[in-house]
């Protein structure tokens, strides 16, 4: 039995990924959905996953973030099977087996059929994608860092 994590930006996109997958790949898949803002990730479910699906961009206080490609890269690293899914439709640009959207010439289950079918890519498939989308890569916002500190002589 594969497993299968879906994370996105909103609630519904990753329930709506899930039951696609229910739908086309029923038999034979567990499958676990949820949001990078709440992430009930946990060390078992990272070493039992056989697949997770990222959304490509976040939104977050400065605009939309590549929140996928440092998580993938992580994973890549770690010998884990990973597919970015966006609605960017760039994948004639990306050309790459872990990156789908709807300009991707196969459907996405067929795309999860064939990752899961095939080993874990390389770390540097994610360095093309960090490339492509490089006006998204950066950091993401501190909400723990402090304030400058201000004081007045006088």
């Amino acid at each position: 039995m594969s497993c299968i994590v879906t994370i996105t930006n909103t609630d519904e996109l990753a329930r709506s990924l899930d039951r696609y997958l229910q739908c086309f790949l029923a038999t034979g898949i567990e499958s676990y959905y949820m949001t990078y803002r709440n992430s009930a990730l946990s060390g078992p479910m990272v070493r039992n996953a056989d697949l997770f699906i990222l959304e490509l961009l976040r939104r977050d206080d400065i605009g939309y973030r590549a929140e996928a490609i440092p998580v993938a890269e992580k994973f890549s690293a770690a010998a884990k099977r990973v597919l970015i899914v966006s609605g960017a439709a760039q994948a004639t640009v990306v050309n790459s087996p872990a990156y789908w959207d709807l300009a991707a010439l196969d459907p996405l289950h067929q795309r999860v059929r064939g990752l899961l079918g095939q080993p874990p890519l390389s770390p540097l498939d994610m360095a093309h994608m960090r490339e492509v989308f490089r006006e998204y890569c950066r950091p993401a916002v501190d909400h723990h860092a402090q304030a400058p500190q201000h004081t007045s002589s006088g």
